[in-house]
């Protein structure tokens, strides 16, 4: 066969196709099989009779004929595909964007590279991980973009993409140009509508400082681009291994992924590490490991001291070991006061620090600590009523908005819960069964907490209809 007919027939089989999502896909595997399925001279052949043999009139039946046949056949094989999910149904599910990008001279698609190379890295390293929770990934094809021009824009369109397709953790960023090249800046966002227990984690948080890159027109900028990702791949895989537990209440495991990330190379403590040992500190806390929590929350406080999440984490920390005591004695004496009064310091630190990530709904968390540390202040006689705890629930629940900010609802539920135990304390017996009953309602898809809250409302809900018979 002749050179350039043999090249004329390559070319016949690669159509000149460009297409971005699944059902592009589809059609241009559908249009290549179309396309080679027959010989160019077979086709003139067969045109030539038909123009020979029949009318006008035929010739447009022939034609319509034909349409018809290729968009029934296109049609019944769209029928017959698997239906695409809309939403995210493993145990804990990854969601991984396409970066933003902000710069007219950034080389082609970098935003849906950069996410692709994490989405590629993360499945070779969870495809390793044979136990534990299902991890469902869904890549920068299904999701698409989480754009914005600031922290605050992208953190807001990632927790709105969580809720939509409900991720627990999206992966996103931005790519944006700069006088010597771009910068990459990492992001995820968790979301714990997902997780029992697990509000301390919720919101944004940075996977390392940004990281600088060549020009679009340099060489290298793919290599270095590489390197610095391979690092970025590993915090994220195996921040997203340990949260995956956490979200299972495997806080032991959790802990241990967590705290072996402190050993990947090349992630500096100035790089953003507070993040780790923030979320250390959290799972350490459900795990009751008390000590190795305030060791990392200290970490956490000492690389970043205007960072608020690791001051709300010591505030809790101290409030349960004042309570530890009392626990053991039933006597309120026994309350350690000391430990109570650094949780009222460390939530003045929270509030003053600057840097509170967008959605981390770090005010409401302030608002719940410091209820809880002034009703036991109050319980133990430093104070003359509840009036002060009482306002900051209130402040939780007005946070939660009817269930509009559903972010909040677990510690919206505990607010309710807190309100009953103070008027049933009070002796506001209908008010207390009001708000137990609430917040075991909220607080349905956390068996234990429900349990507790629903049989504390029937036990006052029966003690009022005895004295409504006896009366």
């Amino acid at each position: 066969m002749p050179k350039k007919e043999e090249e004329k027939k390559k070319k016949k089989t690669q159509p000149n196709v460009v297409v971005n999502n699944s059902q592009g896909t589809i059609l241009q595997n559908l249009g290549t099989v179309i396309y080679n399925f027959f010989d160019e001279k077979i086709i003139k052949r067969y045109i030539e009779k038909i123009i020979e043999r029949y009318s006008i009139e035929q010739r447009i039946s022939f034609l319509i004929l034909f349409v018809t046949m290729i968009v029934g056949g296109i049609s019944l094989f769209l029928a017959l595909r698997p239906n695409q999910k809309d939403f995210m149904t493993g145990e804990f599910r990854i969601a991984i964007a396409a970066f933003a990008e902000n710069g007219s001279d950034l080389p082609d698609d970098i935003g849906y590279t950069v996410a692709d190379g994490i989405n590629i890295r993360l499945g070779d390293d969870l495809r390793e991980i044979t136990v534990g929770p299902k991890v469902e990934i869904w890549g920068p094809d299904k999701v698409g973009t989480v754009k914005g021009k600031t922290p605050e824009d992208r953190a807001k369109n990632a927790g709105e993409l969580a809720s939509n397709i409900r991720a627990h953790m999206i992966i996103y960023g931005v790519v944006e140009e700069t006088p010597n090249g771009m910068i990459v800046v990492p992001e995820f966002y968790l979301d714990t509508q997902g997780f029992h227990e697990g509000s301390e984690v919720i919101g944004q948080y940075e996977l390392g400082s940004p990281f600088p890159l060549p020009g679009a027109n340099n060489p290298a900028w793919a290599y270095d681009f590489d390197r610095e990702m391979q690092t970025r791949s590993d915090i994220i895989s195996s921040l997203s291994i340990g949260l995956s537990y956490f979200a299972v209440h495997e806080y032991e495991k959790s802990l241990e992924v967590l705290q072996s990330i402190e050993s990947i190379d090349n992630w500096e403590d100035d790089q953003g590490k507070e993040t780790l040992y923030a979320l250390i500190g959290f799972a350490a806390g459900k795990a009751k490991q008390y000590d190795l929590t305030e060791s990392a929350l200290e970490k956490a406080i000492d690389i970043n001291p205007d960072y608020a999440r690791p001051y709300i984490g010591m505030a809790n920390l101290n409030y349960i070991l004042a309570l530890q005591p009392f626990d053991e004695s039933k006597d309120p004496a026994d309350v350690d006061q000391k430990l109570l009064e650094k949780c009222f310091t460390y939530l003045e630190k929270a509030e003053d620090a600057p840097e509170k990530p967008p959605l981390a709904e770090a005010e409401t968390k302030i608002h719940f600590s410091r209820g809880q540390c002034l009703w036991l202040k109050t319980y133990t006689g430093e104070l003359p009523d509840f009036s002060l705890s009482v306002k900051e629930f209130e402040a939780v629940i007005a946070s939660y908005d009817d269930g509009n900010n559903l972010h909040v609802r677990e510690l919206a539920g505990e607010s309710y819960a807190r309100l009953g135990l103070i008027y049933r304390l009070t002796g506001d017996l209908p008010r207390a069964l009001e708000n137990y009953q609430t917040a075991a309602d909220l607080l349905a898809d956390i068996p234990e907490r429900q349990a507790q809250f629903q049989d504390r409302a029937d036990e006052i809900r029966e003690s009022l209809n005895q004295t409504d018979t006896t009366n």
